[in-house]
């Protein structure tokens, strides 16, 4: 029998991520070797990682979870912070002690970047202004019986994988 993961969480679970990722990010770049071309080859792989994980994952495994996001889409709805900061520091501190600070940032970064994009999309805020294209898309995606434009950050991988619309 599965269990049922309640999705709902409270503004405080949500928005923590975008105060405690940055600290993390941060430490990873005071404290670690840095290499900007190996954060932006990260970051870009980052971006099929969020494809994917959209795609295959919550559209999937955790289609009825999910589903709950697309129906109340301003409702706060995610994985706890508990659970992604818990993720972020064990991966920090394992980057720490392995000199792998660029590969740790450009993951970091662009779950960072995916949060605050995606938030801007749901709850209009300053970023808003800067991403109508993404929203329209994101709006699009969220449209009942629509199993198109997955990506969040980008629309690249939905045209390569002809998911665009």
């Amino acid at each position: 029998m599965s269990k049922k993961i309640n999705w709902l969480i409270s503004p405080y679970e949500y928005y923590a991520d975008f105060v405690v990722i940055p600290i993390f990010i941060f430490a990873s770049v005071i404290f670690n070797s840095f290499s900007i071309v190996l954060l932006l080859l990260v970051l870009t792989i980052w971006t099929i990682i969020e494809y994917i994980m959209h795609r295959f994952v919550f559209h999937r495994k955790f289609r009825k979870e999910h589903w709950q996001h697309h129906i109340n889409a301003e409702e706060y709805i995610g994985v706890s912070t508990i659970k992604t900061s818990a993720i972020f520091f064990i991966l920090l501190i394992g980057a720490l002690f392995t000199n792998l600070g660029s590969l740790y940032t450009g993951i970091a970064l662009g779950y960072l970047l995916y949060i605050v994009i995606h938030d801007a999309m749901h709850h209009e805020n300053f970023i808003t202004k800067f991403i109508p294209n993404l929203r329209k898309n994101h709006e699009e995606h969220h449209k009942f019986g629509k199993e198109v434009n997955f990506g969040v950050i980008t629309s690249f991988w939905d045209r390569i994988f002809k998911t665009y619309e």
